[in-house]
């Protein structure tokens, strides 16, 4: 049997039994199971998700790898631009809009990764990016899930991370106390993201 031991984050539709079966079997094509498996959602997004599989093929994993994108019912063309631009990407084409968890769930399940990265259709790889991700997880036996830091456009960073909600926390949120007060409030903006630390 399988066994995924973590995820890696820079964070239904009708897909029969036969219909996952094939797209597994695609995912061998006869080789031994891929290090990591990349996971896209998306939904109407068909100019972002060409640019985030571009970014991909530019910037690929070291490690054995496979790529699948599961389209929830997109109307502007996104699943036509995966199958003509990006043949090697798996593709599960779902016929309504079954949400991010389910989409993601299910292409969990035909993946054959040990590792899963969930990666917005919105997002540009650097070069290196999940080479360092995998690098991390693989280096910490006690670690289960790792994120990247997120860089805006305009090369800025984007705030990514938070401790976890309490009444309390959101209360001081609520009433931008946090902006003043000292103390692990959310977002976590006031402390370098140059090093690997962790969150709650």
């Amino acid at each position: 049997p399988r066994v995924r031991r973590a995820v890696l984050l820079w964070l239904g539709g009708r897909v029969s039994a036969e219909d996952r079966g094939q797209q597994v079997d695609a995912a061998r094509d006869g080789r031994t199971s891929p290090t990591l498996s990349i996971l896209i959602v998306s939904w109407n997004t068909r100019e972002l998700l060409g640019r985030c599989l571009q970014a991909l093929a530019r910037h690929p994993p070291r490690v054995p790898h496979d790529v699948w994108v599961v389209d929830n019912a997109s109307s502007d063309g996104s699943a036509e631009v995966v199958r003509r631009r990006f043949p090697h990407v798996h593709l599960i084409a779902n016929d309504e809009n079954v949400g991010f968890a389910v989409a993601n769930n299910r292409a969990a399940d035909a993946a054959r990764g040990r590792l899963l990265l969930l990666l917005n259709s919105d997002t540009e790889v650097r070069a290196g990016a999940v080479d360092t991700l995998v690098e991390e997880i693989e280096g910490a036996a006690s670690v289960g899930i790792v994120g990247a830091r997120l860089m805006n456009t305009d090369g800025t960073l984007q705030l990514s991370c938070q401790h976890a909600p309490s009444p309390w926390r959101d209360l001081v949120h609520l009433w931008h106390l946090d902006e003043v007060l000292p103390g692990p409030y959310y977002p976590m903006g006031r402390w370098s993201l140059d090093q690997a630390r962790d969150v709650d």
